[in-house]
């Protein structure tokens, strides 16, 4: 298993790879510091460059091999995300049609994605454009950072 932290303009972040796929990554303060042994491997090094890539507008996706653990539906929650295209916003509810639920289960399997950022949770909003939550960093203010920097939208928030 890979861990490793890095410094981001959102915050330090954390990666996590295990069997050659990144199973979490998220802010340094939602880390559980039992697991805060550096061990860095080539996959971690990847997503830590590929994240910096993307905050610094060099890049709008991402090419790593991912494995978020959770439950069934929630991972169907977790693939839909991954098509939203980069400078969109759905909202939960047209992501509850995506996977045949309803948009509070859709709420809760964003506040639940293990690799934010790279599984792009900051592109879901509820009706109207409204952005009602954000499970990292600095909550609300970090998804209309992340939205921003996608549209350079400065209305954002």
């Amino acid at each position: 298993m890979g861990r490793m932290t890095f410094d981001t303009d959102v915050g330090r972040f954390y990666v996590e790879t295990a069997e050659g796929k990144v199973r979490k990554t998220g802010w340094v303060t939602d880390w559980d510091a039992s697991q805060s042994v550096e061990e860095p491997d080539d996959l971690c090094r990847e997503t830590a460059d590929q994240i910096r890539a993307y905050l610094a507008g060099d890049r709008n996706t991402f090419d790593l091999p991912l494995a978020p653990a959770g439950p069934p539906l929630d991972a169907s929650v977790w693939a839909a995300m991954l098509e939203i295209p980069y400078g969109e916003t759905w909202t939960y509810g047209e992501m509850a049609e995506r996977v045949g639920s309803n948009p509070r289960v859709v709420g809760g399997a964003c506040g639940r994605n293990p690799i934010p950022i790279v599984i792009p949770c900051h592109r879901v909003v509820s009706a109207g454009g409204k952005l009602t939550g954000f499970s990292g960093g600095n909550g609300v203010e970090t998804k209309a950072w992340l939205l921003r920097h996608e549209t350079r939208d400065t209305r954002l928030l």
